[in-house]
């Protein structure tokens, strides 16, 4: 299903996100010198992306955006919520969709299986974190973008090339009750101030630091003001 991009298409034109391969040989994923990478190579960065992330003990925090309302792009309604998320079960979602360098980095690079993240209803009348979900696969090549008929195929992404990574998550819970952004803002000055969504809000994959997490955990057993 796909998830909210960034709203800042400069950075996701402009900074594009390739996987492109040196002509000299890649010592990360030892790719032989001077060539494309085949879908065998993808799944091998693949893999070699999970086991590095299971590699990390310390788990890691994170906010992920999706629409929660009815939303068409390409003939495709784009909606997802926590309760379409609840839905799918054990199964889990591919968090495809992200068109912007910089969170597709942040799932490619830094989210380990069993992290956990706060979802975040977003492009609605009120925003806010409506749940936690759990990473149960690690960053991999997102072929959504191959797709001609996905609402955010990228003709210049390809297997050759691709551009776009994804993460599978999988529903945790629902928050006890529903913390909208207003009431985060109301927090921009003091336990939140360094916080990523009230300082860059156009970013759909972000980092929530430790001490962020712990204080909006805490928010859900208050009642707001």
């Amino acid at each position: 299903m796909p998830k909210l991009r960034s709203s800042s298409r400069r950075s996701a034109d402009e900074h594009g996100g390739d996987y492109k391969l040196p002509l000299k040989r890649n010592r990360r994923h030892n790719l032989p010198r001077q060539r494309q990478a085949s879908p065998s190579d993808i799944a091998r960065i693949d893999q070699k992306l999970e086991q590095s992330a299971q590699k990390v003990d310390q788990p890691r925090r994170f906010l992920m955006k999706a629409e929660p309302e009815t939303r068409m792009e390409k003939g495709h309604d784009v909606r997802f919520s926590i309760d379409d998320l609840k839905a799918r079960g054990e199964h889990g979602e591919p968090w495809d969709g992200v068109r912007n360098s910089e969170a597709c980095k942040i799932m490619r690079t830094e989210m380990q299986i069993g992290d956990l993240g706060f979802f975040y209803h977003s492009n609605c009348p009120t925003p806010g974190i409506a749940g936690i979900l759990r990473i149960r696969r690690a960053g991999h090549v997102d072929d959504s973008a191959f797709d001609s008929q996905h609402p955010y195929y990228d003709p210049k992404s390809s297997t050759a090339n691709p551009r776009w990574y994804r993460v599978e998550v999988e529903y945790v819970r629902h928050m006890q009750r529903f913390i909208s952004l207003r009431e985060l803002r109301e927090h921009g000055a003091g336990m939140l101030k360094d916080m990523a969504l009230l300082k860059r809000p156009q970013l759909s994959v972000q980092r929530v630091q430790p001490a962020e997490w712990d204080f909006i955990m805490s928010l859900e057993k208050n009642n707001p003001k």
